[in-house]
């Protein structure tokens, strides 16, 4: 599983600077040497290549860290499920068709919540009363 979440990591990196939601987004399996203000972390609860008779499923977790206080400043959790069927005009019966990838499905969640991520740091800063 290891192999997916480096993909991942890598995915989310380019998703991050594609929707410029950070001047620059390092990619560290350590700690990094010249510390950052917000760290991301994240989990691949769980991939499924669903096959032909099932869907394909994924489900990732992501936060956003302040490292000044260690506070989640962002928390997703996001699944996908999608299963892929055609309808045989001629046999009249349903004709089952191979589920999309799992990275497929990865790569159109971490899109997803580097978009998001970015729409909230392009936000003003708001103060509490």
């Amino acid at each position: 599983m290891k192999k997916w979440g480096v993909y991942a990591a890598r995915r989310i990196q380019e998703h991050l600077l594609e929707h410029k939601a950070f001047r620059r987004v390092v990619y560290a399996e350590k700690a990094p040497e010249d510390p950052t203000s917000y760290e991301l972390r994240g989990e691949l609860e769980y991939l499924f290549y669903g096959g032909t008779h099932s869907p394909s499923r994924v489900c990732i977790t992501v936060r956003i860290i302040n490292t000044l206080d260690g506070d989640t400043r962002f928390l997703r959790i996001a699944r996908s499920s999608s299963e892929n069927t055609a309808f045989h005009t001629t046999w009249l019966k349903r004709v089952y068709v191979s589920s999309p990838y799992p990275e497929q499905l990865l790569n159109s969640l971490l899109k997803n919540v580097a978009a998001d991520i970015a729409q909230r740091t392009s936000l003003p800063a708001k103060k509490n009363p």
